[in-house]
């Protein structure tokens, strides 16, 4: 071979080199937009993920306080049928006289004795011959009311 077929054929193998360095160039551009678009996207991403992992946590503990609440909540309840039976066995106590148990009159307290006789029960006292002398309050008159009239 001469040396211009040699020079030739350099020549043409150059060509050839460069038009694939050329590519390779382009083809390293591309992959570099493509790292940036990437890169870029992995950025998004990692914030997104911080703010989910935030709200995440937000959530766990609003979840965390509802459920001490819940707790709470049922425990005042429990606290408040407990007391409404308390009130329901004190209220059946307060409620007791000679009249309804076992209990003596004496017992009765001020409250009772200053009561007046209503219904039925004045009818009976009236049927065993007590006077409306006993119950002033009704219409009757004591001995101490007749002697200041006269």
């Amino acid at each position: 071979m001469s040396q211009e077929e040699i020079i030739q054929q350099l020549k043409a193998e150059n060509a050839k080199l460069q038009a694939e360095n050329a590519e390779l160039k382009e083809e390293k551009a591309r992959e570099s937009q493509e790292k940036a678009r990437i890169e870029g996207e992995n950025r998004r991403l990692q914030e997104l993920v911080k703010e989910l992992s935030k709200r995440l946590l937000e959530k766990i503990q609003e979840a965390g306080e509802m459920l001490s609440l819940a707790n709470e909540k049922q425990r005042l309840q429990s606290c408040v049928e407990e007391l409404g039976r308390q009130v329901h066995d004190l209220s059946g106590r307060v409620a007791k006289d000679s009249r309804n148990s076992s209990k003596p009159p004496s017992t009765d307290g001020k409250a009772r004795k200053d009561e007046k006789p209503a219904g039925e029960e004045w009818e009976e006292t009236r049927r065993t011959g007590r006077s409306s002398r006993q119950y002033p309050e009704i219409g009757g008159t004591s001995r101490r009311d007749r002697r200041s009239v006269t």
